[in-house]
C-alpha cells in the first residue's frame, strides 16, 4: 500500500511539473521582430537581425541553457552560415547567457543493478560543427559527419587522436557508410550530391544529383551488389548510385509528401509474413526487376516517412536489368 501511494504521488508531482513547464512557454507577439519579444540588452538588435534569417525566435525565448550550451549553439549557427562576425558572435553569446540562463533541472536517480555503463566523451576540433551519424569501422576507429562545419572526421578511441577532412564544396554531410575498401561515403544534404572520401589519399569524389529537385540526399545504404541507395527527404525521392559508372537514378515516392528519411534493405527474397504488398512504379523507375516494401514489423523498426505517412519502408532488389 505504501509503494502504491508513493507511485501515485510521484506521478502527480511529475504531471504538475509538466503543466508548470507548459505554462511558462512564451507565446508569439504579432508584429514583433522574429515573432517574439526579446528582453533588452546590448545585442538584442543583433539577435533580431541575424537570428531570424532561417527561423523565428521561438527556440531562443523558450530556451534556458548553460553558458557552454549557448556557446555551442552560437558556434553551430555561425558554422551554418549566420551572417555575423566573430566579435558579433561573442556579443550574442553574452546576451543569450545573461537573458536566458540555465534553470535547475531534476537530478537523475541512480539505480543499482548488474550492468555498469561507462561514458566517454571527446571534444571535437571545430566548434559548432554539429556532429552526428557516428560510424564504427572494423579497425576500431569512429567516423562522424560535422554537418554544419562541412567536414568529416575520424577518431581513434584508443589514443583520442582526431583528424578532420573538410569538404571543398558545399556539402552539409548527412549519413555515413563505408564501402568494402574502407572508403567513407556521405550524402551531401546541402549540396545535392553524394560524396566519397578516399581514406588513403584524403581526396573527395562527388556524384551530383541529375535532377536539381533532389536537393537534400541523405541516409546512404549499400546493398549486397555494391549499389548505393539513399533518400531525398524534402524532395520526396529515393535514389540509387552505381559507384562503378557514377550513374545516379532517381524516382519520386508514390505517396505525396511522404518525406522519406531512413532506408533499410529487406534480407529475404520475399517477406515471409504479412500480406502481399504491391510493387510500386518507383522501383521500376530505378531499374530493378523486383522490390517490395519491408514487412510491417520492419516499418515499425525503421522510420522512413513521417509517422503519419508510411510510404516506402525499405527496398530490396534481386539484380539489375
Amino acid at each position: 500500500m505504501h509503494v502504491k501511494s508513493l507511485l501515485i504521488l510521484t506521478t502527480a508531482a511529475s504531471l504538475c511539473a509538466v503543466m508548470s513547464a507548459q505554462g511558462q512557454v512564451v507565446q508569439p507577439t504579432p508584429g514583433a521582430p522574429g515573432d517574439y519579444v526579446l528582453p533588452d540588452g546590448s545585442a538584442k538588435k543583433l539577435v533580431q537581425d541575424n537570428c531570424t534569417v532561417c527561423h523565428n525566435l521561438r527556440n531562443i525565448v523558450n530556451s534556458n541553457k548553460s553558458a557552454e550550451d549557448w556557446d555551442n549553439t552560437v558556434n553551430m549557427m555561425m558554422a551554418a552560415g549566420a551572417p555575423v562576425t566573430r566579435e558579433q558572435g561573442d556579443q550574442i553569446k553574452a546576451y543569450l547567457i545573461a537573458s536566458f540562463p540555465e534553470k535547475p533541472r531534476p537530478k537523475p536517480a541512480a539505480i543499482s543493478g548488474t550492468v555498469q555503463v561507462k561514458f566517454r566523451e571527446w571534444s571535437l576540433p571545430t566548434p559548432g560543427e554539429r556532429p552526428h551519424d557516428p560510424l564504427a569501422m572494423p579497425d576500431g576507429s569512429l567516423w562522424w559527419s560535422g554537418q554544419f562545419a562541412n567536414r568529416l572526421g575520424r577518431l581513434d578511441p584508443k589514443t583520442g587522436e582526431m583528424k578532420e577532412y573538410p569538404i571543398p564544396i558545399k556539402g552539409g554531410p548527412h549519413g555515413l557508410i563505408n564501402d568494402k575498401d574502407g572508403n567513407i561515403w556521405y550524402a551531401g544534404n546541402w549540396g545535392g550530391h553524394i560524396g566519397e572520401l578516399d581514406v588513403k589519399t584524403g581526396e573527395y569524389k562527388f556524384f551530383p544529383m541529375p535532377d536539381p529537385k533532389a536537393r537534400d540526399p541523405h541516409t546512404p545504404l549499400f546493398d549486397k551488389n555494391g549499389i548505393l541507395w539513399f533518400t531525398s527527404q524534402n524532395s520526396n525521392m529515393v535514389g540509387r548510385l552505381d559507384p562503378k559508372t557514377g550513374g545516379v537514378k532517381l524516382a519520386v515516392v508514390p505517396t505525396e509528401k511522404a518525406a522519406p528519411y531512413g532506408i533499410a534493405g529487406c534480407p529475404h527474397p520475399h517477406p515471409p509474413h504479412g500480406r502481399d504488398l504491391r510493387r510500386h512504379d518507383l522501383v521500376r523507375q530505378l531499374g530493378h526487376r523486383q522490390a517490395r516494401p519491408a514487412r510491417s514489423q520492419d516499418r515499425r523498426r525503421h522510420r522512413v516517412g513521417r509517422p503519419q505517412r508510411a510510404a516506402v519502408a525499405a527496398l530490396r532488389h534481386d539484380r539489375d536489368r
